[in-house]
């Protein structure tokens, strides 16, 4: 299971630091998104398409499949 690369989302809610966490990812290589969230409780579903959102590889994929513009004929 070496190839598997996972993507980590820390969400920093209140007074709570995980930066210990934080830096044991990163020094493993491992890609770290950090988000400090400030909202309130209504607001804490916005969180669900940060979570949800695709990965690089995902994204890389859906911009190589969009087709380029060509001129038209003159």
């Amino acid at each position: 299971m070496r190839d598997v690369q996972p993507q980590v989302i820390i969400v920093r809610i209140g007074r709570y630091a995980c930066a210990q966490v934080e830096q044991s990812l990163k020094r493993a290589q491992v890609p770290v998104d950090t988000f400090t969230f400030t909202g309130d409780y209504y607001s804490l579903p916005n969180l669900v398409p940060l979570l949800c959102q695709p990965s690089r590889l995902d994204l890389l994929m859906e911009i190589m499949a969009t087709p380029l513009p060509t001129r038209g004929n003159w």
